[in-house]
């Protein structure tokens, strides 16, 4: 899943502060990169924990349990996408 988040630049303090505020723009640039990479990190080990938790439903017996097992990845997409696109909304 590949999402795209709108690039937060710091433009805000580069207004009347001149160079100081350039200084700071770069400091919100690399807190930016940081918070990026932590919610990669926090992504791929969301995954693996939605991959073993429905692997439970999938180690069931019968049909039925490739169907628990499915609805389990689609549920737990769904409700993780909406958080994700939350995160854009604070």
């Amino acid at each position: 899943m590949h999402m795209k988040y709108p690039a937060r630049t710091g433009k805000a303090s580069r207004g009347a502060a001149g160079g100081d505020g350039m200084q700071r723009g770069g400091t919100h640039a690399a807190a930016d990169d940081k918070q990026r990479e932590q919610l990669r990190t926090a992504q791929r080990l969301w995954i693996q924990y939605r991959d073993a938790n429905c692997l439970y439903h999938d180690l069931g017996e019968g049909t039925i349990a490739r169907l628990d097992a499915g609805e389990c990845m689609r549920s737990m997409t769904a409700a993780r996408a909406k958080e994700l696109e939350n995160l854009g909304h604070q």
